[in-house]
């Protein structure tokens, strides 16, 4: 038995499918499948049932892949001792994070760059969620800075907080405490959204409908930092995650009630963990229990139901 074959068989239950596992561990279909076949043959066990649209776990399947899990993850620990002994001193990390992250991302690469100097950053900017997904589980980027929600095959999440939706608005002198709002009050706002037919912006009009509202929107831009500064500049007010926004000077935040939650964190792909991506991952979550414990809630070696 070898640690590729556990690879592989965790891959296929992920994926439910050969060719999409094959291909997000960098094989061919056939060095798969007969990796697979040599491990079933070995055990003794049918492991997945092949069929027209793709593959299915057995019963017994089930208990073998649960314990590759189990083992992967504790390779993944052991590997993250080895290199907190050995320090991290070279190597590459390509990291792909949403636009809207990129104020927090900056000083997470600030702080890894300090600490590990050696080492290689490419930092990519991705518009929307999905598109941080691809590149980590097409294995353009190590890491991704992202929402997390819904079921990532072949990714493990590490969730660093959840946060909530806010209104963001230009401060002024006579300005009291910060409110909470109804979604009929935000209804009511003149606001600066993403542009239309965006993800974003899908995401915010379901929202509205939802309540039964409709948004009044006065200026679109997809660039996030966009929406802020003319935000500063009293062109309306936007809608944003709160901890994105947190300590940005000249802004009045104000609450929503009901709240929308949302889930913040990296992800990477769960079958080849770099070392620099181990550093990554605990520099963030010291980063964000240090500066955001309001908010930081951990879901550590978890996965989507």
């Amino acid at each position: 038995m070898e640690v590729q074959q556990l690879r592989c068989i965790v891959a296929v239950a992920d994926y439910a499918h050969f060719t999409r596992a094959a291909q997000s561990l960098h094989l061919t279909q056939p060095a798969l499948s007969n990796a697979i076949a040599k491990l079933e043959k070995e055990l003794e066990l049918k492991i997945f049932d092949r069929t027209p649209r793709g593959a299915e776990v057995t019963m017994v399947g089930a208990r073998v892949v649960d314990s590759a899990r189990r083992v992967l993850h504790s390779l993944g620990e052991l590997n993250s001792v080895v290199d907190s002994i050995k320090g991290v001193t070279t190597g590459a990390l390509r990291i792909a994070t949403r636009r809207t992250f990129m104020r927090m991302t900056t000083e997470l690469v600030r702080r890894f760059h300090e600490k590990y100097p050696l080492v290689s950053i490419d930092l990519t900017d991705p518009t929307t969620d999905e598109e941080v997904f691809d590149a980590v589980d097409q294995g353009k980027c190590d890491v991704g800075f992202c929402r997390i929600g819904g079921r990532l095959p072949g990714l493990d999440f590490q969730v660093l907080y959840e946060s909530e939706l806010v209104v963001l608005s230009a401060a002024a002198a006579d300005d009291g405490p910060s409110r909470v709002l109804s979604w009929p009050d935000v209804a009511e706002l003149e606001l600066i959204a993403p542009s239309a037919g965006s993800p974003m912006r899908v995401g915010l009009e379901r929202i509205f409908i939802e309540q039964s509202l409709q948004m009044q929107v006065c200026i679109e831009s997809e660039n996030f930092e966009s929406r802020v500064d003319m935000t500063r500049m009293g062109l309306g007010s936007t809608i944003a995650d709160r901890v994105s926004v947190l300590g940005l000077p000249g802004f009045r935040i104000d609450s929503i009630n009901p709240p929308i939650p949302t889930k913040i964190g990296v992800i990477n792909r769960s079958h080849s963990i770099p070392p620099t991506v181990h550093a990554f991952k605990t520099l963030a979550r010291e980063y964000f229990t240090d500066n955001y414990p309001q908010v930081a809630q951990f879901e550590l070696g978890a996965r989507p139901a």
